[in-house]
């Protein structure tokens, strides 16, 4: 279950903020239906890998600069971080920002069913803010909070579906490869998994 709900809010994961947004939770729901024209647009209906590629590249476009990805990785490295030096943090958001798209835009392409969204709400405490919003799983409303930062405009740092912190999840991953690793060898590691998702990423539909 909680991996078909992840697969389906990455719709919604994916979504450029609008600097020109007068709330978060435009910031959220105006950038959407461009992700979703993509999705559903005739020229993508049958995907080749060129065209599956094309499709990937403008999501991407539009994805890169919904979140804090600076944010993001200090979040997700936690008590770690300062053990990085600045071109090694610099190098990890870089790389980080390439897993998590190279991941779930690659999701978003296979598992996208026109799922509906409900928006509900948002509620705004100095530069941080929360939105809430709804997405149809089997018929079942599953609650999403997108948790966003004012840097001039809203962007995403966190999102947490069912309870479940999409950066406290990383978190933990990186916690423990840390505990016995260098964060050079946390760097390769990232480089080396990346390289492969790209290889994935352009091989024919049928082919995985």
């Amino acid at each position: 279950m909680i991996k078909k709900i992840l697969l389906s809010v990455l719709i919604i994961i994916t979504v450029q903020s609008d600097c020109f947004a007068s709330s978060p939770m435009d910031a959220i729901k105006k950038p959407t239906n461009k992700i979703i024209d993509i999705l559903q647009a005739e020229k993508y209906k049958n995907l080749t890998p060129e065209l599956r590629e094309e499709q990937w590249e403008e999501i991407w476009n539009i994805v890169k600069d919904s979140f804090d990805f600076k944010i993001i990785s200090r979040l997700a490295v936690g008590k770690y971080w300062s053990s990085f030096s600045d071109e090694q943090q610099d190098k990890f958001q870089t790389l980080f920002a390439e897993l998590l798209a190279n991941t779930y835009i690659n999701k978003v392409q296979e598992n996208f069913k026109n799922q509906k969204v409900i928006f509900k709400d948002d509620k705004i405490s100095g530069d941080k803010a929360e939105v809430l919003i709804n997405i149809a799983i089997e018929d079942k409303p599953v609650p999403v909070i997108y948790r966003l930062i004012n840097k001039n405009s809203w962007l995403i740092y966190d999102v947490k579906i069912e309870g479940m912190s999409m950066v406290r999840n990383y978190r933990s991953q990186f916690d423990e490869y840390l505990f016995k690793n260098s964060p050079k060898d946390l760097i390769k590691a990232l480089d080396s998994k990346i390289e492969k998702l790209r290889i994935e990423r352009k091989k024919p539909v049928d082919a995985n």
